[in-house]
């Protein structure tokens, strides 16, 4: 059973995420077509959504597979996994939901995430659990569903560090060297921080869902350089050019830095497990 290449491991590995990922943090919403995320950019309103939002998550195991999770803004905005659905995109469409594929039991798409346990808790010691209505199968039908899409994986998703430490859509953070486990070979030099809109109270740039990541420092200052060193240019004239990456990046870290205070977080790592009603 603890075999990676044991079926019924991999089955139980499609079925958790890196990550201790609160409901109401499952789907990001901020600047999607027709939705307006309120008064406070760092705490965006949940009553109204406009259109169907998405994330894909890694799951866990000696084989990473792909999760989709999906919010729809009708009903109670319920949370579904593998929903594939085809929208109403052309040039004068609104992004409306057109059709979806219907769950069936046994496929293991379109399987409905229950937000709460009943009478019973969710919040485990070390993560989540949320109960689904249908067994979650990585069949051909699955990969083909999701492998017909074009697929936007948001890089915080895959870094479980952002995601159990409420990093993800908060404020402006710096991290050291080794913080997240994902992210190897970092040179001495390399800087890495997280920027989000409402750090700056979002009137300046929003980006998607309102963030980006920014690495910097002496690995990105000699690619610069071994790139300009490949042309044909005076010696005076890479000079000035390393100069100028040199001023450049400096004031960016240090605008990082002060905006940080070098804040420092506790690296963890836990598990969100999504059971199914097979596994109880």
């Amino acid at each position: 059973m603890k075999n990676p290449e044991n079926p019924v491991n991999r089955f139980v590995a499609y079925h958790f995420i890196e990550g201790r990922i609160p409901y109401n943090k499952l789907v990001v919403h901020l600047s999607e077509y027709g939705y307006k995320y309120g008064a406070d950019m760092k705490n965006p309103q949940r009553l109204t959504y406009s259109v169907d939002v998405w994330d894909y998550y890694r799951t866990v195991g000696k084989y990473h597979d792909i999760l989709k999770v999906t919010q729809v803004p009708t009903g109670e905005h319920e949370i579904y996994l593998n929903r594939v659905s085809k929208y109403n995109d052309g040039f004068d469409g609104d992004y409306s939901e057109v059709s979806t594929i219907a769950h069936a039991p046994g496929v293991g798409l379109n399987v409905k995430i229950s937000a709460t346990n009943g009478q019973y808790d969710n919040n485990a010691l070390n993560g989540f659990y949320y109960p689904i209505d249908g067994i979650l199968l990585k069949t051909t039908d699955v990969a083909d569903a999701l492998g017909g899409e074009r697929m936007r994986m948001d890089l915080s998703t895959i870094l479980s560090e952002m995601l159990s430490n409420s990093i993800r859509g908060a404020d402006y953070h710096f991290f050291p060297k080794g913080y997240f486990a994902a992210i190897t070979n970092e040179s001495s030099g390399t800087k890495f921080a997280y920027l989000n809109a409402a750090w700056a109270g979002g009137t300046s740039w929003t980006d998607y869902q309102g963030d980006e990541f920014m690495a910097a420092g002496l690995s990105t200052l000699l690619c610069v350089s071994r790139q300009f060193q490949s042309l044909v240019l005076t010696k005076s004239v890479l000079v000035f050019l390393r100069i100028l990456c040199v001023v450049w990046l400096s004031l960016i870290l240090v605008r990082t830095l002060i905006a940080c205070n070098r804040q420092d977080y506790p690296l963890t790592s836990v598990s969100l497990l999504i059971t199914t009603p097979i596994l109880n």
